[in-house]
């Protein structure tokens, strides 16, 4: 996924485009589907989650809470704590349009979004650029300049939302629309598993794949020589000619998955992919750090109610 920074800046013509409406939505909605995964799996990589919170949990779990249809689950509910949840929900979808159609321009071995889920159980992804790519540079830059000629338009005139306590009866949707974003995905888990959703089925049972295509997203190197990654508690040996790792360098790789004749299995890699989570991990805190300017920022210092 795209770093938080970018998810903003690249919102800002759909924001220009909605004349009167909030914007403040829109952008908190172009970074919400990444809030929740993003602060677990940091807190995952520390070893900080309570027990429950396996690698399936993460993978399978936290990756359907991802998609669309848990986003309109949770855009329903957000909207009913403001003066105007019809606006506030068109303005929260808008964001998380333009949040998974920059997604999907990402490439990934296995990933992607489940964007039809949970009618479809499975990533889809163009497969176009690697988030690290020059075309994403490019996009963060352009973004940007974008964001920046756009800002003064799109916070002027504006009516701002204000946030409310919920009436009980929007309490009570508020509470059936957030319990049903989140039993969704413990109700299709065994399906997802059973797709080998973010290759879980893989890292839980290996020799059921010999001879089959793998593919591993952001896993960390662990040893040199030999080459060996960690996913999960899994590891797994690397055959990767013409390739020099690195100690604890992410790493996406996909092969065939094969067993020598001294019985070790190894991945045989076709194609691998170093990856830079520093630069990801400070832009999307500027992102973080823009969204909370956007948030308080107010030309006309004053929120009109509704009429």
């Amino acid at each position: 996924m795209p770093d938080w920074l970018t998810h903003i800046c690249a919102a800002a013509p759909l924001a220009k485009a909605q004349k009167q409406d909030d914007p403040r939505y829109l952008f908190a909605g172009s970074i919400m589907p990444d809030v929740i995964s993003t602060a677990a799996y940091t807190l995952f990589d520390l070893g900080k989650l309570p027990a429950f919170c396996t690698f399936k949990f993460m993978h399978i779990y936290l990756h359907t809470f991802h998609s669309p249809f848990i986003c309109l689950l949770l855009a329903g509910a957000a909207s009913l704590f403001t003066e105007q949840p019809a606006k506030v929900f068109r303005m929260l979808m808008l964001g998380f349009l333009s949040h998974f159609i920059l997604d999907f321009l990402q490439k990934s071995f296995y990933g992607g979004s489940v964007l039809l889920y949970p009618l479809v159980i499975r990533n889809f992804s163009s497969g176009l650029f690697w988030y690290d790519d020059k075309f994403f540079r490019f996009l963060l830059i352009f973004s940007v300049i974008i964001f920046l000629i756009f800002f003064k338009q799109v916070f002027s005139k504006r009516i701002f939302i204000k946030l409310q306590m919920p009436s009980v009866r929007h309490g009570i949707v508020i509470f059936f629309l957030l319990a049903a974003a989140l039993l969704f995905p413990v109700l299709t888990w065994k399906q997802a598993e059973k797709n080998n959703l973010n290759s879980v089925k893989f890292i839980s049972n290996p020799e059921a794949f010999i001879n089959k295509k793998v593919a591993l997203s952001y896993s960390s190197t662990v040893s040199t020589k030999p080459f060996i990654i960690q996913e999960g508690s899994a590891v797994f040996n690397l055959q990767a000619e013409k390739f020099s790792p690195r100690l604890e360098q992410w790493v996406s790789v996909s092969g065939i998955y094969r067993q020598d004749t001294a019985g070790n299995y190894y991945i045989d890699v076709n194609e691998i992919k170093t990856h830079n989570t520093v630069i990801k991990i400070f832009l999307s805190l500027a992102g973080a750090l823009l969204l909370v300017f956007i948030w308080i920022y107010n030309p006309r210092h004053e929120y009109p109610s509704r009429k």
